[in-house]
């Protein structure tokens, strides 16, 4: 039995090892195939997750193993002291120092080859952790590419929506704000122009837009405001939607460069003429005094 101890001893820290490696690969393929920011687990709360018995078993089957090797190392010098002319009993000395010292060697070595691979690995944190539980989904919108998690907060994605401060921020030098609102108007109205909630596409439009024509040819009339505009899923309420003021520049470039879609026909009899962005899909609506631009999603 002696003689077979550091082959037991090698042969624990192996599968402490590929116990290890167990437990990291399945609980990652468990947070990737669950998306909810507010985990349920079906255990109690006043029981023991099966990820935290799994991590407090690797932890102490290291503790035990560095104290066995310690054990063996020990038992195995007091057994080489006192084997004085004894060559057999010296050689099992020395198979106990040799064994306890490969399964520390081995251990050591496979939690380093973790940290290597990757640092995270050997902080053994529970999958429910690893959650940020202070993000608040309230919908989820699936566009042809793109999933866009709206939050409380904001929006994550390519179409997040701005404030007024992080809109203006974005449109300098690009584009010019006829009286922009403040902060406390938060509807907006006719005197002021409101951009708190535009979406990260329709300032896309606008900003490329002027990259084309200059900046000195864009000038915002209208975005945001609810009390003007009509309501809708892609409203101007809703950040899908801004006005530009007529400019020569601008018009020449829409009739030139995008497609006619005909005419739209408006409450009072009147055509206006519809033009369709090639590039974005984006439709522009000539309507009296200035250019209505609709940044409708790919759906």
């Amino acid at each position: 039995m002696t003689k077979k101890l550091p082959k037991i001893l090698i042969g624990l820290s192996i599968a402490i090892f590929l116990l290890s490696i167990f437990h990291f690969l399945f609980f990652d393929k468990i947070l990737a195939a669950d998306l909810n920011f507010q985990p349920s687990y079906p255990w109690g709360e006043g029981e023991q997750p099966i990820g935290g018995l799994v991590s407090k078993f690797y932890i102490y089957a290291l503790a035990i193993v560095g104290v066995v090797a310690l054990g063996a190392i020990i038992y195995g010098g007091i057994l080489y002291t006192v084997s004085s002319g004894s060559p057999s009993q010296q050689q099992e000395a020395k198979n106990w120092i040799t064994g306890a010292i490969w399964g520390v060697v081995l251990l050591a070595g496979a939690v380093l080859l973790l940290r290597t691979i990757n640092p995270e690995l050997v902080k053994l944190t529970e999958p429910g952790d690893l959650i940020d539980k202070n993000i608040t989904i309230t919908s989820l919108t699936k566009n042809a590419s793109t999933l866009l998690f709206i939050q409380e907060q904001g929006e994550i994605g390519s179409n997040k929506k701005f404030n007024s401060l992080e809109a203006l921020d974005y449109l300098n030098g690009v584009a010019s704000v006829k009286n922009p609102c403040t902060a406390l108007l938060i509807s907006g109205g006719s005197d002021c122009v409101q951009l708190n909630g535009i979406r990260q596409t329709t300032l896309d439009e606008i900003k490329n837009l002027s990259l084309e024509i200059g900046s000195s040819n864009v000038f915002i009339t209208g975005a945001t405001e609810s009390r003007i505009h009509s309501s809708g899923q892609y409203s101007h309420e809703n950040g899908y939607k801004v006005d530009l003021r007529l400019d020569d520049e601008l018009t020449n470039y829409i009739e030139q460069k995008f497609q006619s879609a005909g005419y739209r026909t408006e409450s009072n009899g009147s055509q206006s003429p519809v033009y369709i962005n090639p590039s974005t899909g984006s439709v522009y609506t000539k309507e009296g005094n200035h250019w209505d631009i609709s940044v409708i999603p790919k759906i």
